[in-house]
């Protein structure tokens, strides 16, 4: 008796519920984990090959007209904030409960990249770059914790591989993205990889939208309170300011790219 009243009064909690979670049989509950937990690591694959398909355009005149070392710094920025994120989220994690900060870090990737879509600068772009890489690295963490806490040890292994496999996924999608958007053919030269920015917080959008956080809610059985967040809400926000600013950007540089040279030169 002296020995659990002393445990209680250090703090220490003492529960059944992962040994129990551990035996589960795997069910629609595990494949909910995987899908969603897959396709948040589909945006860094997505995001590094934009990333470096775009290098090429953006040192043209047209864009923001960056040097080969520059756009290679912006690689090393976003892997800076990768890094910075997985330590410092990591640590907030296990003070305020992952639930919270894989939001804040799912957020902060999707308002930092699509912005990052809007840069003039390289400096500008240097800056939300970084930021992006701190939600990446911020939800490298949760996803990693997610698989070891929710699925059972019999398939820990299987589901650890297939998860981080899509990563390559991600980079395919980039690729096979980048043939449209960097086609001058098809979009200006600088719109294209502007619109490449945006894919990885649309179908980040689209994923909170249809998981709403659900892989992240244990399931009553246990006794536990569903955690809910307004990602509907938030997705349509997110949606709408990306939409508007395609709009205004994507637009005007259509009917300037129609303009003839003669014409774009002559001053009246």
């Amino acid at each position: 008796m002296s020995s659990f009243s002393g445990a209680a009064s250090a703090g220490v909690v003492r529960s059944l519920v992962p040994a129990r979670m551990d035996r589960l049989p795997w069910n629609r509950f595990h494949w909910r984990v995987v899908v969603g937990l897959g396709a948040a690591w589909i945006l860094d694959g997505l995001e590094i090959q934009i990333v470096n398909t775009a290098g090429t355009v953006l040192t043209d005149g047209k864009t923001l007209h960056l040097s080969s070392a520059e756009v290679g710094l912006l690689a090393s920025v976003y892997l800076l904030g990768e890094v910075v994120g997985a330590l410092v989220f990591a640590r907030l994690a296990d003070q305020y409960g992952r639930k919270k900060i894989f939001l804040a870090t799912l957020i902060t990737y999707l308002v930092a990249s699509g912005i990052s879509g809007l840069a003039f600068s390289f400096w500008f772009m240097a800056i939300f770059r970084f930021i992006a890489g701190t939600g990446i690295g911020g939800e490298y963490t949760a996803i990693n914790s997610a698989i070891d806490e929710l699925i059972p040890s019999y398939y820990r292994g299987r589901v650890d591989i297939a998860i981080n496999g899509t990563y390559w996924a991600g980079a395919m999608i980039g690729a096979v993205a980048s043939i449209f958007l960097l086609n001058p053919s098809i979009f200006p030269i600088d719109i294209g990889w502007r619109i490449g920015f945006f894919l990885g917080p649309i179908i980040g959008t689209l994923v909170g939208v249809w998981q709403s956080y659900r892989f992240f809610v244990v399931d009553k059985t246990f006794g536990t309170v569903d955690f809910h967040v307004p990602m509907v809400q938030i997705s349509l926000i997110l949606v709408g300011a990306y939409l508007a600013t395609l709009v205004t950007t994507f637009l005007p540089a259509r009917s300037a790219s129609r303009i003839a040279p003669a014409e774009a030169l002559r001053y009246e």
